[in-house]
């Protein structure tokens, strides 16, 4: 088939192998030619190659959070008596939330300084999401800021005026930029009650900013502006970490700490057994993954 092709000057010879293998494959599944398969973790063209394509990841998960949302409106119509459909749960939040915790769980290991300062109070978190890490930055604080014997471990800085007390979250955060490129992801739980919960008005726990930009950068930040940066299963998604992992110290300061959590070990060994097993059950065949 290559040399055919190649006599008719369609395909020149650096084409011919990978051209077919293609035809090869196709003829031995017995699959017709416009039963291609798309693949979401490769760039369209371009001298670069990067392992993901961005565009279409956005598309992926913005179709899961609009899902989500729509999960959220039937349950609250169905059963609005129901206390546990208050906040749309996927399949996998579960995990989402239990590295979450872990994560933030860390932050009481090292939010003391030599300087004496507790906490980080401004944090950015890359690839919010649905705000799961900020969950667990409030996550028995916001129950619990009015009782007397927790005022202590809560209060980061009060003034004179009684009226103006402001609380901290778990590590000391006070500020949370919540940044994601996916604008329906970071504003899914927007109309949810715990994304609404009821606190004093006169009390803040932990102020939230939501900024819809790139998480691969560049960051629209000043040198040295946030004490913490934190991220929870969204590194796994990044094209170039090395820059990245630049732009994430010059928005540090000199002192700062970068904690996050993404898939190692055995994972993708387990993930392409899994894509393999599912793509045969469906189709019959196996292609080509990265």
């Amino acid at each position: 088939v290559g040399s055919l092709l190649r006599r008719h000057h369609i395909l020149s010879s650096t084409q011919t192998s990978s051209s077919c293998i293609i035809y090869k494959r196709i003829i031995a599944t017995g699959q017709q030619s416009h039963h291609a398969h798309y693949f979401s973790t490769t760039t369209k063209g371009g001298s670069e190659t990067a392992p993901f394509d961005r565009s279409v990841k956005l598309k992926q998960r913005t179709r899961a959070a609009e899902s989500c949302r729509q999960q959220h409106y039937h349950h609250n119509n169905t059963n609005s008596n129901d206390v546990s459909s208050s906040r749309p749960i996927l399949p996998y939040d579960y995990f989402h939330r239990e590295i979450a915790q872990r994560l933030v769980d860390r932050l009481d290991d090292i939010n003391i300084r030599e300087n004496g300062e507790g906490g980080f109070p401004l944090a950015l978190e890359i690839g919010a999401g649905a705000g799961f890490v900020h969950d667990a930055i409030m996550d028995g604080c916001a129950a619990d800021h009015n009782e007397e014997e927790d005022e202590d471990e809560l209060l980061l800085d009060s003034s004179t005026d009684n009226n103006n007390v402001i609380y901290s979250g778990r590590g000391g955060v006070r500020k949370l930029v919540q940044l994601d490129s996916c604008s329906a992801m970071l504003h899914r739980d927007d109309d949810s009650t715990t994304a609404s919960s009821s606190t004093d008005d006169t009390t803040t726990i932990c102020e939230t900013y939501k900024l819809v930009t790139e998480e691969e950068g560049p960051f629209p930040f000043p040198d040295g502006t946030f004490d913490l940066v934190i991220s929870s299963m969204a590194f796994h998604w990044i094209n170039d970490l090395p820059r990245l992992l630049t732009e994430i110290k010059r928005v540090l300061k000199p002192d700062g700490c970068l904690l996050f959590a993404l898939p190692g070990g055995n994972t993708l060994p387990e993930l392409r057994s899994s894509l393999v097993l599912a793509e045969l059950e469906r189709t019959g065949g196996v292609s080509t993954h990265l």
